[in-house]
């Protein structure tokens, strides 16, 4: 269903900015659900914030934990939601506006954001080097689901101690991307790394990665600020 909220900002005469959707994925658990929420991004813009503890930065810059007050940038707000792993669990590479966070890491699941506002998604490549005109990017984890294919290198732990992709089940969170133009959120709880890709997959994503997970960890919020 498209998302309506009287106060949430909208563009005139154009399409939903945001679909809500919810699916089960989960055979064994019925009651578990999962919260997708799909971005067009013809009308909007990604920005990146990096916390001040925490992506603890390699190179003394950290984040400014805090949405850009700039007007041309509040005056637009609509949304926010969360990103990856505290450094702690995985020193996975970000920067902010040119800035480097964190240094980005070989094979590793990456959505980016061009100098020219684009949203990239893709496993990074073998270097360390970023590639002129990306403007933010962020990595967590290798990728969940890429070329329809569900964690296409095999990885068995994600984010804690289990052996099994299936095993641990809690609240997670992830980001994929469906064609050029449309960014989906994906969100659940009492859930596991494969329920959340398959349900990527389902809604025709053809990558995506695993965001921060845990119940105080993840979450959506819509915003008018001024």
């Amino acid at each position: 269903r498209p998302v309506e909220i009287p106060w949430l900002r909208k563009l005139e005469g154009a399409p939903a900015t945001f679909v809500k959707t919810a699916v089960r994925m989960d055979t064994k658990r019925p009651y578990s659900h999962l919260v997708l929420i799909a971005m067009d991004m013809r009308q909007l813009d990604l920005g990146m914030v990096g916390g001040t503890i925490t992506p603890a930065s390699s190179y003394g810059t950290p984040g400014v934990g805090m949405i850009p007050r700039e007007a041309r940038k509040i005056n637009r707000l609509v949304a926010t939601f969360n990103g990856g792993f505290k450094t702690a669990h995985g020193a996975f590479g970000m920067q902010v506006s040119d800035k480097v966070i964190l240094p980005a890491m070989p094979d590793l699941a990456t959505i980016g954001v061009q100098e020219d506002g684009q949203v990239r998604m893709g496993a990074w490549n073998n270097s360390m080097t970023i590639p002129e005109g990306l403007d933010s990017f962020r990595q967590n984890l290798p990728p969940l689901i890429a070329d329809g294919k569900l964690n296409p290198t095999g990885k068995r732990k994600w984010g804690g101690t289990a052996n099994e992709l299936d095993d641990i089940h809690t609240t997670r969170s992830g980001v994929c991307m469906r064609g050029k133009s449309t960014l989906i959120y994906v969100w659940g709880d009492d859930t596991s790394a494969d329920a959340i890709g398959n349900g990527m997959l389902a809604a025709g994503c053809e990558f995506g990665m695993h965001l921060d997970m845990n119940p105080t960890h993840t979450g959506w919020s819509f915003y008018k600020a001024s």
